[in-house]
């Protein structure tokens, strides 16, 4: 199930194959409408760090057991997710440095 807070994004998918439910990701009662409760995962991929938090809070709270995967920008938002409850997170600025510092080993070694 997918949680659309973008009313236009939900109208185009309405006909999917997949499941969405309209609303912020952050209020309970839409988690509870996509099935968190009984969930076993939840992959949270907006492009807003503070929002992030505050969904794995509100994920956790509705089903204490469920596991998170969470992305993010910043490592210090990471390291807050996995403290908040994330399992796991990808965050932006580490993806980049992995890939700067592969790029700068090839120019290197040529």
């Amino acid at each position: 199930c997918v949680i659309e807070a973008n009313p236009e994004v939900c109208a185009r998918n309405a006909r999917s194959d997949h499941r969405f439910v309209c609303g912020d990701a952050r209020d309970p009662a839409q988690l509870r409408a996509a099935g968190v409760e009984t969930a076993a995962g939840l992959a949270v991929m907006i492009p807003h760090d503070a929002a992030v938090l505050e969904i794995i809070d509100a994920a956790v709270a509705v089903n204490p057991k469920i596991r998170i995967l969470a992305r993010l920008a910043f490592v210090s938002t990471g390291l807050e997710a996995k403290r908040r409850g994330a399992e796991q997170t990808i965050v932006a600025e580490q993806v980049v440095a992995r890939a700067v510092r592969e790029l700068a080993i090839s120019w290197v070694t040529g």
